[in-house]
């Protein structure tokens, strides 16, 4: 019997690839093709950029959907998925969750409280605190 011989060679640069990128939250959805799922992928979506935009807040969103059949490889119910996991930690199963409920669940798991704008640094009066600051 004839052997191959296949050639092997030492990469230079590493092809791996990590990204350090700082990010506040992680949320995964896990589900098929159902009309539940695609509704909590598109929540999810609009929650990352209201996080972003109202809080500051960083997030990535990886959507993890199983194209083929998913009761064939797993013992899944159908009540099951999808499911919605923020920073490792499974917060919702067998239903889509609303946009407010989304950023309610991470602004928790963050411990920021929910208000959409920071309260103003300065004040009306802010005037006569910089002359009294500039007496003393």
């Amino acid at each position: 019997m004839d052997s191959i011989n296949v050639s092997t060679h030492d990469v230079g640069i590493s092809a791996e690839i990590e990204l350090d990128i700082p990010v506040d939250l992680e949320i995964v959805v896990y589900g098929g093709l159902d009309p539940a799922t695609q509704d909590l992928i598109d929540n999810v979506r609009e929650a990352v950029d209201k996080l972003y935009k109202n809080y500051g807040v960083e997030a990535v969103f990886v959507p993890r959907i199983v194209y083929w059949d998913v009761f064939a490889l797993a013992p899944i119910a159908d009540a099951d998925i999808p499911v919605l996991v923020i920073n490792g930690k499974e917060v919702i199963r067998g239903r889509s969750a609303s946009v407010e409920e989304i950023i309610r669940i991470a602004l928790s798991m963050l411990g920021i409280r929910e208000q959409e704008k920071p309260l103003p640094l300065l004040s009306r009066r802010d005037g006569e605190v910089a002359q009294a600051a500039l007496i003393a």
